[in-house]
């Protein structure tokens, strides 16, 4: 290319950033246009948050946005807002999946690869996120007392993490053909990025991939129970393979497999027989209560840049990261009046798997920006050869543009996702959850035989939000915005 088109694109993508409105995620990092509306919300004023996100939905990173809409407006009991944003995300993952993968060109001069920084190019989701779309948008559906809209949700989120195996796959081969194709080297990438990544390490160990969410499955399974589905073993086996931990996915799992006379029952019996784990249920006589306990937010991206070397040179390329430390979930108490009768257990760490979505695309990412740091610096040359106030405007906007990594993900997602699952016989209960039983933290429950409720709980860590979720009742239960101290 050469060198007056190279100034040309350099003040072309100067106008296109501020007339386009793209300088926001560009120049601010993502993680700080969200943290006052995260603030808002573990304040308790999820109505303020509803209105700051509302103004930026129409932008170029509608997918994005949206999902927190779509999260926020579950806060404030309304889900039909919540429910068109979710709808509009999944037309738009729908659309975005009928696209070829996003590559690289094989020059790193050619305009679009200088222009379609990852910045710029408007979100388009993790696969991990997609599912969670699903997920909220059963919840919204058990709402509204859908259960057979509910139970499509779950088995699309199902169907989603098959594609999602499938894509990951084509990823990873596209990725090193054209680390290949320009001569970049994986070697000398993961010797640069296998230090920092380290210290996310941990927190990917924890999962076998970022598109496998055992606690899709287990919704699932609970929802066909509710329609008398003998295939909601296989969602349980499902939600146990990949998290074999949960004693409510193995108490599911067994009990099943005995009423259905599974062949899988020796095995379960020798590896659990001990646990003291009802065989059956009578659920005829019993009504089931599911507590769905989401804890705190995942933590945002951050950014660090390294030195590489590329083509003989040394640049330093901005690569997106997690910083944070690993903590182990917390577990609540349930309580029946006074008495602690459980306590939830982990179902899906969010944050192992926007860690791993991570990992999962770095060398991808990588040889991206690798390839734009070489065609900036042919944009400097000849914006430095021209001269001028143009020139410089151009190299502080190129620079600006292409060296900052994206650390955009979607933030009002919890940390982790816990859930406890009862059985109780026909009455009136008043459930608690925390450390301590107290007003702020309980909720009165009216349990039917033959019927499954759900107990929706999120801790802000400040605070809860809590609503009873009866899909057979008429009238809908708003949210509990009672304040209290969190754990």
């Amino acid at each position: 290319m050469k060198k007056t088109n190279l100034y040309l694109v350099g003040i072309l993508l100067c106008l296109t950033l501020s007339s386009v409105g793209w300088a926001g995620p560009v120049f601010q990092p993502y993680p700080s246009i969200m943290q006052p509306l995260l603030g808002d919300i573990a304040n308790k004023q999820p109505q303020k948050a509803f209105e700051q996100i509302s103004k930026k939905v129409d932008g170029v990173d509608k997918i994005l946005y949206l999902q927190e809409r779509g999260r926020i407006s579950t806060l404030i009991g309304n889900y039909d807002v919540s429910t068109k944003d979710f709808n509009q995300v999944k037309e738009l993952y729908e659309s975005n999946s009928m696209r070829p993968i996003i590559s690289v060109s094989d020059t790193a001069t050619n305009v679009a690869s200088i222009v379609t920084n990852d910045n710029i190019i408007p979100y388009a989701g993790e696969f991990y996120e997609w599912v969670f779309v699903h997920t909220y948008q059963m919840l919204n559906y058990l709402n509204n007392q859908d259960i057979q809209g509910a139970m499509v949700e779950m088995r699309n989120a199902a169907n989603l993490q098959k594609r999602a195996e499938e894509q990951h796959e084509k990823e990873m081969i596209q990725a090193e053909d054209n680390a290949k194709k320009n001569g970049i080297s994986r070697a000398e990438i993961e010797k640069q990025f296998d230090k920092p990544y380290a210290e996310m390490e941990l927190a990917a160990s924890k999962v076998k991939n970022s598109f496998q969410n055992a606690s899709t499955y287990y919704i699932s399974g609970v929802l066909r129970e509710m329609a008398n589905d003998n295939d909601a073993y296989i969602d349980y086996k499902k939600a146990w393979e990949i998290c074999p931990e949960n004693k409510y996915i193995i108490q599911s799992l067994y009990r099943l497999a005995n009423d259905q006379k599974r062949n899988d029952l020796p095995m379960l019996r020798d590896k659990y027989g001990r646990m003291n784990i009802p065989s059956s249920i009578d659920t005829a006589k019993k009504g089931r209560l599911v507590v769905l306990y989401e804890d705190g937010f995942v933590p945002p991206k951050d950014q660090i840049k390294l030195p590489l070397l590329i083509a003989g040179k040394i640049y330093t390329i901005a690569m997106p990261y997690y910083k944070s430390e690993w903590k182990d979930p917390v577990q609540i108490n349930i309580y029946d009046g006074n008495n602690v009768i459980g306590q939830t257990e982990s179902i899906c760490l969010v944050r192992s798997l926007a860690v791993k979505a991570l990992k999962e695309k770095y060398l991808s990412i990588c040889i991206r920006q690798a390839l734009r740091l070489v065609a900036k610096d042919q944009i400097q040359r000849a914006a430095q050869a021209k001269g001028g106030i143009l020139g410089k405007l151009a190299v502080g906007t190129v620079d600006a543009a292409i060296t900052n990594a994206d650390v955009r993900s979607w933030l009002t997602l919890p940390d982790n996702l816990q859930v406890a699952d009862f059985w109780f016989p026909s009455g009136s209960y008043s459930i608690a959850f925390g450390v301590n039983p107290t007003p702020g933290n309980r909720v009165d429950v009216n349990i039917k035989s033959g019927q499954t409720h759900f107990l929706h709980v999120i801790n802000t860590g400040r605070g809860w939000y809590t609503t009873m979720i009866n899909p057979y009742d008429t009238v809908r239960q708003p949210i509990v915005t009672k304040s209290s101290a969190s754990k």
